[in-house]
């Protein structure tokens, strides 16, 4: 919080700043940053936990572990390829970056579901749908970014995507381990 205000006072007082935060006050800028920015604080934490629910929960190998990874990533492959060439013919963006995140919900949700007894197929299936849902929102995120802003700002429009799944990758990962480090201890402490 306290680097986020010392940024926000040197732009503003910056000659030249890295971005100009009029940038910010559009919805049309704002509103993919914050949908980039909590994407990011789950996806990241994501592709740690499905190999790690394998391993610990179903106590699968390190391999079928890294497999489970696999659903996810055809999904955001295909969707992705799909939903970008939907929308770049469109040049509707919205419905895309909506249907994604209802479909990443709905992933999210379905594994949450999953526990020692679930089996693979459901386990991988389900993974699937979030790697559906995820797919669209990459590239739907910055094209509207890059259609919202003027020419000269498309720069700094296509990197503030990149840099709030950044930010938001590190505070997701560190807030996760921190949370499985206090379970992890609860439950030594209660064996």
């Amino acid at each position: 919080a306290g680097l986020g205000a010392g940024f926000y006072f040197w732009e503003r007082r910056a000659s030249e700043p890295i971005v100009e935060l009029a940038l910010l006050r559009a919805r049309a800028v704002w509103a993919p940053l914050l949908t980039t920015f909590l994407y990011g604080l789950c996806n990241f934490a994501i592709t740690f936990m499905i190999p790690l629910f394998s391993l610990v929960v179903r106590g699968t190998g390190a391999v079928e572990a890294g497999l489970g990874l696999m659903p996810l990533t055809l999904g955001l492959l295909l969707s992705g390829i799909v939903v970008g060439r939907l929308a770049s013919t469109t040049q509707r963006y919205r419905r895309y970056a909506m249907g994604g995140l209802v479909v990443y919900a709905t992933g999210l949700l379905l594994l949450s579901t999953t526990g020692p007894e679930t089996p693979r197929s459901v386990y991988w299936g389900y993974s699937l749908v979030l790697g559906l849902g995820s797919g669209p929102l990459n590239p739907v995120l910055i094209a509207s970014l890059q259609n919202a802003v003027a020419e000269r700002h498309l720069g700094v429009a296509s990197s503030l995507p990149g840099f709030a799944r950044a930010v938001a990758q590190t505070i997701g990962s560190s807030a996760l381990g921190a949370l499985l480090g206090l379970r992890f201890a609860a439950h030594l402490r209660s064996d």
